[in-house]
C-alpha cells in the first residue's frame, strides 16, 4: 500500500442546473435535490465527504395538466428548473491501477 503523506481533503464550488418533477412543488423540489446529489457524485468521481448548498434559484416553475387514469379527472404535474451553487468537500485519492 502506498503512503502518499499528503492532504487529501479538497473543496470545490460547483453550479448544478437540474429539473425536477412531482405532483406538487414540494415533490418537484425534492426531486431536484435527489438529482443534484446523483449528478455531483458522477462529476466528482471521488469520495464525497460533505455537500453544502450555498444558493438556490428556481429559474422556471411550470404546472402541466395531464389526463388522469380516472375519467373526468385531470392530474397536475409540476416541473421545476433549478440552479444550485454547492460547496463540495471530497477526498482527492487516486484509483489503484492493476
Amino acid at each position: 500500500m502506498k503512503n502518499l503523506n499528503r492532504q487529501l481533503l479538497k473543496e470545490e464550488n460547483l453550479t448544478v442546473i437540474v429539473e425536477g418533477l412531482g405532483k406538487n412543488l414540494n415533490e418537484a423540489t425534492a426531486d431536484v435535490f435527489k438529482k443534484i446529489r446523483s449528478q455531483v457524485y458522477k462529476q466528482i468521481e471521488q469520495p464525497i465527504i460533505q455537500m453544502e448548498t450555498e444558493e438556490v434559484t428556481f429559474e422556471n416553475i411550470e404546472e402541466v395538466e395531464k389526463k388522469s387514469l380516472l375519467p373526468g379527472k385531470k392530474d397536475l404535474e409540476v416541473i421545476v428548473s433549478a440552479k444550485v451553487l454547492l460547496s463540495v468537500k471530497y477526498l482527492d485519492i487516486y484509483k489503484e491501477e492493476n
